[in-house]
């Protein structure tokens, strides 16, 4: 379906409004203006192009085994990918075929299919046989763009292995960096005043000052922002996970003490280490909202 771009005057505001409609037709797109509540002016009416379709899309809906006329958009590259999916994708019945198997239906869904490669790698024959496959294309094109080291002797089991590592070796070699580039700012940070904030050193002291005491543990860092003159803020603290843990726990309950409205989330980076997130607000200033 296109995108209209209806421009007109809201009913109750008189003030002008710009609103995106989904539909077939442009006289279905005035409908749900209309029922939002919009004076149409006919003659700003656009017509708006789905944008073409991305690199990432076209080579998704290549693996699928999807043939792409030129100029496709977005939208028309998604649905394709989107019905393709429901079917076993050119990958799994290429591996069928290696393992000298024959799928019980030649159309089969996605899961019905790996529901029967998983069955079949259970016989230790044709689990013998997978071990044994070479290396895919995909994957020796992965590995050469990694650096990853292929040995004359992988099988693709293996280098599939050394990739998830090399992957891994990489997104924690950028955590690392974050962190010395995080760190480096909390270190240079005075406390200073931005926007409506204080932040950091400033803002931990405000804190301490709210609940009455200061922590401190090395294998923690924390940081923090507080309104000027309000008493809402957040606390990150980022360190190992038992540690980290026990910060943010101590100054929830702390201030929860204190009478305010507490709320924690955390994440994890690398084994081991974890991030916590608290946000928190006086209970009356809750009320009030």
């Amino acid at each position: 379906m296109p995108l209209y771009k209806i421009t007109g005057i809201g009913k109750k505001t008189n003030r002008k409004r710009v609103h995106v409609y989904e539909a077939d037709t442009q006289e279905q797109a005035y409908k749900k203006a209309y029922k939002d509540g919009t004076i149409i002016d006919d003659s700003a009416t656009e017509i708006i192009p789905y944008p073409p379709a991305s690199e990432y899309q076209l080579n998704y809906a290549k693996s699928l085994g999807i043939d792409c006329p030129v100029g496709i958009t977005e939208r028309e590259i998604s649905d394709l990918i989107e019905e393709a999916q429901q079917w076993a994708s050119p990958k799994q019945i290429r591996l069928v075929k290696e393992l000298g198997l024959e799928a019980p239906d030649k159309k089969m869904t996605w899961d019905q299919m790996s529901e029967f490669i998983d069955n079949a790698l259970e016989d230790p024959k044709i689990n013998k046989r997978y071990e044994k496959l070479p290396p895919t294309e995909e994957q020796l094109k992965k590995a050469k763009e990694m650096g990853v080291r292929i040995p004359w002797f992988a099988t693709r089991q293996k280098l599939s292995i050394l990739i998830e590592e090399a992957i891994e070796k990489e997104r924690h070699e950028k955590y690392q960096r974050d962190m010395e580039l995080y760190n480096e700012r909390i270190a240079q940070d005075d406390g200073t005043v931005r926007g409506r904030y204080i932040h950091d050193k400033a803002a931990l002291e405000a804190i301490r000052g709210l609940i009455g005491v200061g922590m401190v543990i090395p294998d923690v860092k924390v940081s923090a922002r507080i309104f000027k003159g309000d008493k809402r803020g957040n606390i990150d603290a980022h360190g190992k996970d038992s540690s980290a843990k026990k910060v943010i726990n101590c100054y929830s309950n702390l201030l929860k003490e204190k009478g305010f409205a507490v709320d924690v989330k955390s994440s994890n980076f690398t084994e081991g280490e974890s991030c916590y997130y608290l946000t928190f607000k006086s209970e009356k200033r809750k009320r009030n909202e």
